[in-house]
């Protein structure tokens, strides 16, 4: 699913990418607006634990969480501060 998310970005496919934010991201924001602020990356590393994942990829961070229809972005281009939670450009983990 992050490389489908993924792939979507980098070919404009806005509608695709929409469809595969979890419904929090887009209560919370427009979707348009929330994919400008990410940048495609290739997907370097995957985490699942659960129903959680996080999905390392370029120099950003995607969280997804499964849901009835499947796993869906929580939170996209994401970025690691320490001990401190990520600062994400769309969503939260």
């Amino acid at each position: 699913m992050a490389r489908a998310f993924l792939g979507a970005l980098a070919d404009n496919r806005t509608e695709e990418a929409c469809a595969l934010f979890g419904p929090r991201v887009l209560a919370d924001e427009d979707c348009a607006a929330a994919l400008e602020k990410l940048t495609p990356a290739t997907i370097v590393e995957t985490e699942v634990w659960g129903d959680g994942a996080i999905v390392r990829a370029g120099s950003g961070t995607l969280f997804l969480s499964e849901f009835n229809r499947g796993w869906l972005v929580t939170a996209a281009g994401c970025v690691d501060r320490g001990e401190v939670p990520y600062d994400c450009a769309v969503g939260g983990p």
